[in-house]
């Protein structure tokens, strides 16, 4: 497995950012490697089997008349489902209109990881990518078993010719690229919703080795001068980092609290309707999928924060008052420099913080009373 992941991701630096370049490339990404005419033709291809996969479940609607309660938890579920796959290649868009700050952000993490010795890891950052990934497989599980149990097909879809078992060439094709479409929905959140914790991972232990220098400070007030210019030099590579980073990322972080407020809206007001077993299999587990990618950047930008608060109280959390007064000043230009706030956020409207994601929570049950209370009114 780990000689296929090395292959596919075409890495020669091999510093924890392995297996996201294998999802990059996977979903049409070629930002590693030589170009050859193999990547530049399989570069669309997400893009066309989700539009085919769209296509094809938005014309099984078109053709639905809602006739009874049945048919419309019919349509409504497979409505969130559209909207997953559109997310899915929104975000694929994105990574291609920002192509060159997202691979410069993760080339400047390896780089700066081969330079200082950090590491792309943390242990607190690796169990929440363990329990994100492993959500979303249940998620897209989840649907794709129940639909091929239940009518034959991952997901209700119908084309202008007939896909039935009786055209066994068909359907195993048209199988085939619904899979591949589920596929192309957990790899494309994946890569999305991790490459920045897999960065900020970097930051913090960026942040880590500028706490320890700090807190040398006035030891030895022969080595002041040599560590305040360590420390400064770091500062500057977290911030070059961050700068990267949000340049990269600001767009999605907005797109995904908007998109997880909407969706799980819809699917609180589905979940309401159907019976226990398709609300466990199904509903549920993309609830706690929509959830936890927004977690996933929440928590990722509450630790950014944190640990650059941290760092403004380890610029006096040493002995200073043994240090020249050359010293000193410059500790407080390096305080002064601290105090500017750093966080994850989307163009500086909203942050990625605890704080965003109790309120996205609150926001989606107002939106899916607002819902309800409009669906009895055409009853």
């Amino acid at each position: 497995m780990n000689r296929f992941i090395n292959y596919f991701a075409n890495d020669d630096k091999k510093v924890g950012f392995t297996l996201p370049k294998a999802v990059f490339n996977a979903i049409g990404l070629s930002w590693w490697g030589t170009p050859t005419l193999l990547k530049s033709l399989y570069k669309p291809v997400a893009f066309i089997i989700l539009g085919f996969i769209t296509y094809g479940v938005t014309n099984y609607l078109s053709e639905k008349e809602i006739v009874d309660q049945k048919t419309f938890i019919e349509v409504t579920v497979n409505i969130i489902q559209i909207l997953s796959m559109l997310f899915v290649a929104t975000k694929i868009f994105l990574f291609h209109c920002y192509s060159s700050d997202i691979s410069d952000a993760i080339n400047t993490s390896e780089i700066l990881q081969l330079k200082y010795g950090v590491t792309c890891s943390t242990p607190t950052g690796s169990k929440v990518i363990k329990i994100y990934a492993t959500n979303i497989a249940i998620a897209v599980t989840g649907w794709l078993v129940l639909g091929t149990y239940k009518h034959g097909h991952p997901l209700h879809v119908s084309f202008p010719f007939d896909i039935s078992t009786k055209h066994p060439i068909r359907f195993l094709i048209v199988w085939f690229l619904e899979v591949m479409c589920g596929f192309y929905v957990s790899a494309g959140n994946g890569a999305a919703d991790t490459i920045p914790l897999y960065t900020v991972n970097v930051i913090v232990n960026f942040g880590e080795k500028l706490k320890d220098l700090l807190r040398k400070i006035g030891q030895n007030p022969d080595e002041d001068v040599k560590l305040l210019e360590e420390a400064l030099d770091l500062h500057l590579r977290i911030l070059e980092l961050k700068d990267k980073l949000i340049k990269g990322f600001a767009m999605l972080v907005l797109v995904q609290i908007v998109f997880t407020i909407s969706h799980t809206c819809l699917i609180l007001f589905a979940a309401t309707k159907v019976d226990i077993a398709l609300f466990m299999s199904l509903l549920m587990p993309l609830t706690f999928a929509d959830y936890l990618e927004l977690l996933v950047y929440c928590f990722t930008g509450e630790m950014l924060s944190s640990k650059m608060e941290e760092l403004r109280f380890a610029a006096y959390d040493n002995q200073w008052y043994n240090s020249s007064i050359a010293t000193r000043k410059n500790l407080i230009r390096i305080m002064e420099a601290l105090k500017r706030p750093i966080s994850l956020n989307g163009y500086g409207i909203v942050s990625a913080c605890y704080e965003t994601y109790l309120n996205s929570i609150k926001e989606s049950f107002s939106y899916y009373i607002v819902v309800k209370t409009l669906a009895s009114d055409f009853k």
